[in-house]
């Protein structure tokens, strides 16, 4: 499964793919307590920040919100399941995979290019060729 970098998480809006638990501290303090579960398909809110993510403190989305005048902080942990990936990429978020290949087109030289697009063409040419054949050997097998 194609994963994404958390520079391209920061600043999108996860909606939850399955019941989501959220807490008032990063889920490895000990004072974390278990405060929502956000059902699948709601809004889990739009990331500010992440803790975590070494061995012994898993990754923790953080996001915040107002409640009055007052600034409310709220984490999620992070798991693959748990948030919907469409909706991600809706966002324009873009998973390793995307990156790397946006990257490897870019350092394409202009000869590489043009022989992509003659190569992917050609292909369709000749198979509309051959059926172009195949439908005039049937018609005139038919007279």
């Amino acid at each position: 499964m194609n994963s994404y970098s958390v520079d391209q998480i920061i600043g999108k809006t996860l909606y939850a793919k399955k019941s989501t638990p959220v807490y008032n501290l990063p889920s490895f303090y000990s004072l974390a307590k278990q405060v929502y579960t956000i059902k699948p398909g709601e809004i889990i809110g739009t990331v500010y920040s992440y803790v975590g993510g070494s061995p012994g403190q898993p990754l923790n989305w953080m996001f915040k919100t107002n409640v009055g005048f007052r600034e409310v902080t709220y984490y999620t942990v992070h798991e693959q399941d748990n948030v919907d990936r469409g909706a991600l990429s809706d966002q324009g978020a873009k998973t390793q995979a995307e990156i790397q290949r946006e990257k490897e087109e870019a350092a394409k030289g202009t000869g590489e290019k043009i022989f992509d697009f003659v190569k992917k063409y050609a292909i369709i040419a000749g198979l509309a060729y051959g059926a172009f054949l195949i439908f005039k050997t049937y018609k005139s097998s038919n007279k």
